[in-house]
């Protein structure tokens, strides 16, 4: 037998109800309009849209809101981000938003698991509070992956009391744990302090392979210490051997031009990692003058603009909120412990005198002086700042005293700060080609948003490129989003895209030609909710409908003074007789001709005639 006709789902109408009582009832214009509801409307004309007609209308929305305005009790893990290419040892970060609707300031457990075929290890957790309702709180975990290979990790809020739905609470994770040395080429002219310190560093790191060039070194150093260059290298070849550039106070003069070209396309297109640390000979005030040089320094190298003077008091440095969340500054296991930390650090005598960062370019920290007042009046010169070159980083300091740090420290937080900021910066090669385009969820109701997501290797070869997302429905209109880049994570572009029609959506990346395959994300909007899908009173749209319109919203402790206050009635007519044609009636015509003869009649009697 043929199967029956599906009944269409159930809805309510509310906006469409409205405006056919604004335009559609018999009778004149109602004097007001009186609303019993929640609120909730899944269907037709919104409730915003229906209330604006009747405003143009001039008539009032008499509202009493029905129900109760508590929403379903939720906990939600939303947003989660982390770096999908490490090295074993690296300081890695994992940043989700937690929302709550009904467990305002309820402690709640977070944390962090490795999952090992059916058990699990805990790595990390931490007690929060959580959020009011409609706000997100951010939550950061960190840990160390110590063995090579795929990780599986698991990201948890605590179910609380009376939660009906706990599938939100989870978020799994997999970390490509990569087993191979980090390629890190350490140059500088002289032997200072600084050089000394960080060659002695990195070469006992076992997890990175150092190489040094030393520009004032005698011709025979080469063959006698092991990480020594004879040449910086001369070739692109050449310097793809190397995952990050520590670029210390180096004379130009000494190095071919197109050494320095050679770094910039390292950089920007292979996505290696470069930083720069100022000298009182070189860097940056040498490089003014070479073009690709300025496009990789985050500061205005301008001779009127740079002055190298040693400060009248020694300066501390002191991470700025930016930079007490970035893990390469974080010295202990919490921002309170590290921001403590960087208190007690020893202050450097020596640099750049307040230099004039580039639009865009991210300060992780400033200078201050010991008494933490500010110099001159003037705000604090930034000492560490970091922006992106194409699909590359480049960090730079203000200062080549970070060695200080070592004096009744033994090494421990130098080498913290700078392990982890050699890691951090290794990443872009080790993302090579591992470009993808994602979203935060594959379905979405209409009024969640969707947050795009685009993850670059080496694929980006402009600096300041922007990245544009085509996007298409099977029933909307293409069009182009730009994509601003993510300041905490590397190569990392995202965009919240609200207000989208219920379709099914493909984003497709168009900046970028060179990929095998076009980098494309798909996503559905659902159609709009059914009857169970919101069963909280919508009192802010009924607030904001009766306001629109010049009415008043009730409430059922309130609704007894709508007999007194709805406003007066206005004279109706219920209905209308047919028009009677007297003209053409002979009973008229009789009475007026019996009218006309007694008249005469009585004027002849009386001698009026």
């Amino acid at each position: 037998p043929p199967a029956p006709n599906p009944q269409p789902p159930l809805a309510t109408h509310l906006g469409d109800a409205i405006d056919y009582a604004l335009r559609h009832l018999p009778g004149p214009r109602p004097a007001a309009i009186l609303l019993m509801t929640d609120g909730i409307n899944t269907a037709g004309l919104s409730l915003a849209d229906a209330a604006a007609r009747a405003r143009t209308l001039g008539v009032p929305l008499t509202i009493v809101a029905l129900g109760s305005d508590r929403p379903r009790a939720d906990v939600s893990l939303e947003d989660v981000l982390v770096e999908e290419v490490v090295f074993p040892g690296d300081r890695l970060q994992i940043e989700a938003a937690i929302r709550a609707v009904g467990f305002a300031g309820n402690p709640a457990r977070v944390t962090l698991r490795r999952r090992v075929e059916d058990a699990s290890e805990l790595l990390a957790e931490t007690q929060i509070a959580l959020p009011a309702d409609g706000e997100a709180q951010t939550v950061r975990l960190a840990l160390r992956p110590a063995d090579p290979g795929p990780m599986r990790v698991e990201f948890e809020v605590q179910r609380q009391p009376g939660e009906e739905d706990v599938t939100n609470n989870l978020a799994e994770l997999t970390i490509d744990v990569r087993d191979r040395p980090i390629r890190a080429l350490l140059v500088a002219s002289t032997p200072s302090f600084e050089y000394r310190a960080l060659k002695s560093l990195l070469e006992r790191d076992p997890a990175i392979q150092l190489r040094v060039r030393l520009q004032d070194a005698d011709p025979k150093y080469a063959s006698v210490d092991e990480a020594a260059l004879r040449d910086f290298p001369a070739t692109e070849a050449e310097l793809l051997q190397y995952d990050v550039v520590l670029l210390g106070d180096v004379d130009p003069q000494l190095l071919p031009l197109q050494t320095w070209r050679l770094l910039q396309k390292f950089v920007s297109k292979h996505g290696g990692g470069l930083v720069l640390i100022a000298g009182p000979r070189f860097m940056p005030q040498a490089f003014a003058a070479i073009a690709p040089m300025r496009t990789l320094l985050p500061i205005d190298a301008s001779a009127n603009r740079l002055r190298l003077s040693a400060p009248a008091a020694p300066r501390r440095i002191q991470p700025t909120s930016l930079g007490l969340e970035d893990p390469t500054l974080q010295l202990g296991e919490t921002p309170a412990q590290s921001a403590a930390i960087w208190a007690e650090l020893p202050p450097v005598l020596w640099s750049l005198d307040d230099p004039l960062p580039k639009p865009g370019v991210q300060i992780l920290a400033i200078g201050v002086t010991a008494n933490r007042s500010r110099l001159s009046g003037a705000d604090p010169p930034p000492m560490f700042l970091r922006h992106y070159v194409g699909s590359g980083e480049v960090l730079m300091h203000a200062t080549d005293e970070t060695w200080r740090w070592r004096w009744r420290n033994d090494d421990r937080y130098f080498a913290r700060y700078w392990g982890q900021a050699v890691r951090r910066l290794a990443r872009g090669r080790a993302l090579r080609g591992a470009a993808s385009l994602t979203t935060n969820r594959a379905e979405y109701d209409p009024n969640t948003p969707v947050i795009l997501r685009l993850r670059l290797g080496a694929q980006m070869d402009e600096a300041d490129a922007p990245i544009t997302i085509e996007l298409s429905g099977d029933s909307t209109p293409t069009r182009e989003i730009s994509l601003p880049r993510n300041r905490a994570h590397t190569n990392l572009f995202e965009q919240t895209l609200r207000g989208l029609a219920p379709d099914h959506y493909t984003a497709r990346l168009t900046t970028q030609s060179d990929f095998s395959t076009p980098l494309t994300a798909e996503f559905t909007i659902t159609a709009p909710p059914t009857e169970l899908a919101q069963l909280a009173v919508n009192t802010a749209g009924l607030a904001a409908a009766a306001a629109t319109t010049g009415g008043k919203l009730y409430t059922a402790e309130t609704a007894a003074r709508l007999r007194d206050e709805v406003p007066a009635p206005r004279p109706t007519a219920v209905e209308q007789l047919p028009d009677v044609p007297l003209w053409n009636s002979p009973w008229l015509l009789a009475a007026v001709c019996i009218t006309l003869a007694t008249e005469w009649l009585l004027r002849r009697r009386a001698g009026m005639l």
